[in-house]
């Protein structure tokens, strides 16, 4: 997925139903809110808080971002730890889960790098990237995202799907961008489900 430089911070203003279903999914303090009063937030400090009270809810640190792409779509949050495959097989808590929770790989030295690598399994349950596996049925769910962080909120758009097996640091850097690049090229050509853009050197990935 794909993130405009100059979206970064990017205030969403126009989606006002997603603030809402965030403020009750997450049973934040906050009285039912107008949409002139949503219009009104603090972008920077609400992300900052929901990640704040996401580690709070499950009693950890490890939480550093929270993946939307709308209500039927992937909602999930995203952990690190610098064992990076530790959230592999292991919920929140760090017990044994088959389905595990998205991490950020230990490569990336921040969630706001301009190529960051989120690992996840996609579970015939549909959890996780679960929605990814039946991809066109899904897809109206699944072209846009937001991504909640302590440095404010990142909009992403879908730009390929690519079905491909394990990807190892020998194989490409994809932290790096010519390596990313690469890796964004070959993946177009083996695999390939949709491309709906060619890469952007001037932007940011998921």
């Amino acid at each position: 997925m794909k993130a405009d430089k100059k979206e970064k911070y990017q205030e969403i203003k126009e989606n006002t139903n997603l603030i809402k279903e965030i403020i009750i999914e997450f049973e934040k303090d906050y009285e039912v809110l107008e949409d002139q009063d949503i219009q009104d937030l603090d972008y920077l400090n609400f992300s900052k808080e929901l990640i704040k009270r996401l580690n709070k809810k499950y009693n950890t640190d490890k939480i550093i971002a929270f993946l939307d792409t709308g209500e039927a779509g992937i909602r999930e949050i995203i952990a690190f730890d610098p064992n990076s495959d530790f959230f592999d097989r292991r919920n929140i808590k760090g017990e044994y889960e088959y389905s595990g929770t998205l991490f950020l790989y230990k490569e990336n030295e921040s969630i706001t790098d301009p190529y960051i690598n989120i690992f996840g399994h996609s579970m015939q349950d549909k959890t996780r990237l679960g929605k990814l596996l039946d991809y066109p049925t899904n897809k109206e769910s699944l072209v846009k995202a937001n991504l909640f962080t302590n440095e404010g909120i990142y909009q992403y758009e879908l730009v390929q799907v690519s079905e491909i097996d394990t990807v190892s640091d020998d194989d490409y850097l994809t932290w790096q961008k010519d390596d990313f690049f690469r890796f964004y090229e070959d993946s177009s050509k083996s695999g390939l489900i949709e491309q709906l853009e060619k890469p952007d050197v001037e932007a940011s990935y998921m």
